[in-house]
C-alpha cells in the first residue's frame, strides 16, 4: 500500500522524505537482523501481518525465502470467534479514537476481516490456527500455548506476559465513543488540533483513566442479519477444520443481543462520572512527581 497516505505515519514522520528514510531504514535493519541471525527459530510477529493484500504478502514471502527455505516456515494464527473478534476491534476502535461506537460496529460487522486467512492458505504451505481463546491455551497462558505450538522448548515467566493491552468497560466506551464522534482525531485539514491530546504523549497512559475506572464489562449490540449470520458460519466452519474438537467454534445461529446497553452518555450513572475524575486526579498525581 501507498505508505505516504497512512496517517500514523503522517504524524509520526510528518514529510514523505522522511516517510521513506524510516521504511528504507527498517528493511535494512530487518536485512541485518536475518542476515547475522544465528538462532536456530526466529519468530515474526505483528498484527499489521492480518491486513496485508495477496500481493503484499506474496512480497514477504519473497523477503523470507531469501532467508529460509519454504518448509521451514510457518505461519501461526491465533483467530477469535466471529462474535467476539468483532466486539474487541469495536472495543479497540473507541479505545484507540478510531471511531464512534456506531460507526465501529457498522465497519467491523460488515467487513470481510478473516479473508486473510485464505490469502495466506495460498501462498505458504504450513498453515496452523489455534483458537484466541484463554480456555483453549496450553496452561491458560498465550506465551505458553505460542511456544508449545512451535514445538520451541522454553520456560515462560511472568515478565514475558503482557498485561497492558486492556479494554475499556462499557461507560468508558460510550464516553469515548461520544467523544471520537465530536472531536474525531482526523478532519479534513488531517490533525484534529481541537482535540485535546490529540496523538501527544502520555496519550495510551491517559487511557489508563478509562481502564482503572470501576465499569461493566463491555459488551454491543450487534443486531446480526440473517445473512451476517451465514457469513460467519461460514468462517466458522473452515476455521473449525484446522481445530481439534474441544476448541471448535460455535455456530453464531444463537446468538442474541446483550440486553440494557447504555446508548448515551445520559444512560451512564453520575457515580462513574465521580470514579472517572478520581482516576483522572490520580493520573495528574503521577504526573507531577515526575
Amino acid at each position: 500500500k501507498n505508505p505516504y497516505t497512512d496517517n500514523y505515519l503522517k504524524i509520526t514522520y510528518k514529510t514523505n522524505d522522511r516517510i521513506r528514510e524510516a521504511l528504507d531504514k527498517s528493511i535494512l535493519r530487518w536485512e541485518d537482523l536475518l542476515e547475522k541471525n544465528t538462532c536456530s527459530n526466529t519468530i515474526i510477529s505483528c498484527e499489521g501481518l492480518t491486513f496485508l493484500d495477496h500481493d503484499e504478502i506474496n512480497t514477504l514471502k519473497d523477503f523470507l525465502l531469501k532467508y529460509f527455505d519454504e518448509k521451514e516456515i510457518m505461519v501461526l494464527i491465533y483467530v477469535r470467534d466471529p462474535i467476539s473478534f468483532v466486539k474487541s476491534m469495536v472495543a479497540w476502535a473507541v479505545k484507540t479514537g478510531e471511531s464512534s461506537m456506531e460507526t465501529a460496529i457498522y465497519n467491523h460487522k460488515n467487513n470481510n476481516h478473516f479473508d486473510y486467512i485464505y490469502r495466506y492458505e495460498k501462498l505458504f504451505k504450513n498453515i496452523i490456527i489455534r483458537p484466541f481463546n484463554k480456555k483453549s491455551f496450553y496452561k491458560g497462558e498465550l506465551m505458553d500455548d505460542f511456544f508449545n505450538t512451535c514445538e520451541i522448548d522454553i520456560k515462560t515467566t511472568e515478565s514475558m506476559y503482557d498485561r497492558k493491552n486492556e479494554s475499556v468497560g462499557m461507560y468508558s466506551a460510550v464516553i469515548l465513543s461520544g467523544l471520537n464522534e465530536k472531536y474525531p482525531i482526523f478532519n479534513e485539514d488531517g490533525i484534529n488540533k481541537q482535540r485535546g491530546m490529540n496523538h501527544q504523549l502520555p496519550f495510551e497512559k491517559f487511557l489508563n483513566i478509562f481502564v482503572d475506572a470501576p465499569d461493566k464489562n463491555f459488551d454491543i449490540s450487534l443486531n446480526l442479519k440473517k445473512s451476517d449470520k451465514k457469513r460467519f458460519n461460514k468462517v466458522i466452519d473452515h476455521v473449525n477444520t484446522y481445530l481439534d474438537d474441544k476448541d471448535k467454534f460455535e455456530y453464531v445461529d444463537n446468538y442474541s443481543d446483550a440486553k440494557n446497553i447504555p446508548k448515551s452518555l445520559s444512560d451512564i450513572p453520575n457515580d462513574f462520572y465521580i470514579d472517572l475524575i478520581n482516576e483522572y486526579n490520580k493520573f495528574i498525581e503521577k504526573l507531577l512527581k515526575k
